[in-house]
């Protein structure tokens, strides 16, 4: 799992923090700003390839989306950076026993934080 003083820390050794820090043994994958700053960021997000799989935030809260990428490798980088355990059952994931969802946000225990499943 990564956290957010991890992330930010990889983001601010980056050579070029605009293009992120590649996230090493994890390729196609790297740490990017989303919003705020390189010194004070509020927002960073792990992406890979060229969507933005999950934004991590200063209170270590994490919001997962897959943008409609449920391929195998999507699930096995949100579940190698982020609390979430997500498992797939006739093609549909879950995380916790309950439906997996663009958007899930969820706490360092991987616990739910709100349920945005509706939005």
């Amino acid at each position: 799992m990564i956290t957010y003083e991890t992330a930010k820390e990889l983001l601010q050794s980056a050579r070029n923090p605009s293009k992120g820090k590649p996230i090493y043994g994890l390729p196609h994958t790297r740490v990017v700003l989303t919003r705020g700053t390189i010194e004070n960021p509020t927002i960073i997000s792990v992406r890979y390839y060229n969507t933005n799989i999950v934004n991590i935030f200063p209170d270590n809260t994490y919001l997962a989306k897959t943008a409609n990428w449920t391929t195998r490798t999507t699930k096995k980088r949100i579940n190698t950076l982020t609390p979430l355990s997500v498992k797939q059952i006739k093609g549909t994931w879950y995380h916790n026993g309950q439906k997996f969802y663009d958007g899930i946000l969820v706490n360092s225990s991987g616990q739910l934080v709100e349920d945005n499943s509706v939005l």
